[in-house]
């Protein structure tokens, strides 16, 4: 039976949404120095028992100004996650 639902903090928006571009990039991304693609990899399958994940509106703020510290162009690839 799947779960619910997760809130996603920034940290691990950010990790979702390099992961989702190019995993090579974790360990180049400066603020997710304390991650590796093993804890992407352990995201994903977490998120992959859910129904949803929940975002707070501060949350897309913060994870937006963390991605923006990537260059081009991996910051619009990655960024492009979070269009709607």
């Amino acid at each position: 039976m799947r779960g619910r639902g997760i809130f996603v903090d920034a940290n691990l928006l950010v990790l979702l949404a390099v992961g989702l571009t190019d995993r090579r990039l974790i360990e180049k991304h400066k603020p997710l120095k304390q991650f590796s693609t093993d804890d992407y990899d352990r995201l994903i399958e977490i998120i992959s028992q859910v129904k949803r994940v929940f975002v707070m509106p501060n949350t897309l703020t913060e994870a937006s100004n963390l991605l923006a510290q990537h260059r081009e162009p991996q910051r619009s690839r990655s960024s492009a996650h979070f269009e709607m």
